[in-house]
């Protein structure tokens, strides 16, 4: 009876162990995958994002945690190197520093970064008569042409699947009436990402195309839209990338 409860006893103490040693293997294997899918991605105006692939956490009111520490830098589409950020939370202002401690100078097409992600050169042209014909007559708006007071247009293989997309921004207003969109056109289907059209200029916003990028280096493109709100409450970024045939907004606007 003894050598029974024994070898019970052995059995039990195996299968602990084996199954100690294979969620052990599981923990390494899906902590290794977090590693190569987690980045860390700074902006201007200010935004700070955490993620784990897409799942992300906006951590822009924690940015002294940020600060005096070393950042891969993109200035207009070109890495150059890893530099010190510092951001002035009284003044709203990035300071970026050298490895001599030299001050950078950069404009608000500039990110930093922890992770796998390459800068995109960010070619914008305006958007033709025709072309704006087309987005309103698809999406059924109602603005004016006339009424359009500034429009940029970015073209690039967004998806990966050798073809050539559009990404759209439209602005202008008329008198009591304000509007601005952001549009995807994909094989000529066409796709609202962001509107605001307000008849009070207080509560609109714009936004424009500031930066491209190539996240986890896969050859698929994500943007960054900087958002300005016209009632001085700020301004923020927000991170887009494709889900499926369409852009997904990967985060939401911090000063809402």
């Amino acid at each position: 009876m003894e050598k029974k409860n024994n070898k019970f006893e052995v059995t039990i103490i195996f299968i602990v162990i084996v199954f100690s040693i294979i969620m052990y293997g599981l923990y390494l294997v899906v902590n290794e995958y977090y590693k190569k899918y987690a980045f860390t991605l700074i902006t201007s105006p200010l935004t700070i994002l955490e993620c784990k692939k897409w799942d992300c956490t906006d951590k822009t009111s924690e940015v002294s945690k940020y600060n005096n520490k070393e950042y891969n830098t993109n200035i207009d589409g070109k890495d150059i190197g890893k530099n010190t950020m510092y951001y002035d939370s009284f003044q709203k202002r990035f300071y970026i520093f050298d490895y001599k401690d030299n001050s950078i100078k950069y404009n608000n097409s500039f990110y930093m970064y922890e992770g796998s992600i390459s800068g995109i050169l960010l070619d914008k042209n305006e958007v033709s008569t025709l072309e704006l014909e087309t987005i309103k007559s698809k999406l059924k708006l109602k603005f004016s042409l006339n009424q359009v007071t500034y429009s940029e247009k970015v073209m690039m293989d967004f998806d990966a699947d050798s073809n050539i997309e559009e990404v759209y921004s439209v602005i202008g207003g008329a008198l009591n009436y304000y509007f601005s969109y952001l549009v995807y056109n994909k094989e000529e289907k066409y796709y609202i990402l962001y509107k605001s059209e307000e008849n009070d200029i207080t509560k609109f916003s714009a936004g424009t195309i500031s930066n491209a990028l190539d996240i986890f280096n896969d050859g698929k493109k994500e943007f960054i839209y900087h958002i300005s709100y016209y009632d001085e409450i700020g301004e923020c970024n927000v991170l887009y990338r494709i889900k499926g045939k369409k852009f997904v907004n990967v985060n939401e606007c911090n000063v809402k």
